[in-house]
């Protein structure tokens, strides 16, 4: 089971994470978050996690567009304490590969 702890449920709602995007990838405000999850240009976030099986805590979340494509980046904390970033394509659900 996903378990998300309780100042990431916060930052989902409100806030977009910057965490080290490249110079080729844009973070998005929340404000713009909001408005494509709203149109359903992109899925939410838990359906995100749903679809990946992401088992563990999930510690930060930054939705980028790199390349004309909507990316999440979740880093999860598992169990054991291993460190694992998951990237996924925001309109599809799926991983988008490293």
């Amino acid at each position: 089971m996903t378990r998300m702890h309780p100042a990431a449920a916060f930052l989902l709602c409100a806030v977009v994470i910057p965490c080290g995007a490249s110079a080729r990838a844009e973070a998005l405000t929340p404000e713009a978050a909001r408005t494509l999850s709203g149109r359903g240009d992109i899925l939410p976030l838990s359906e995100v996690t749903r679809r990946l099986a992401i088992d563990g805590e999930i510690i930060g979340v930054v939705l980028h567009i790199e390349g004309g494509r909507y990316l999440y980046k979740i880093k999860v904390i598992g169990q054991g304490g291993q460190y694992r970033v998951y990237e996924a394509d925001a309109k599809t659900g799926t991983s988008a590969g490293q």
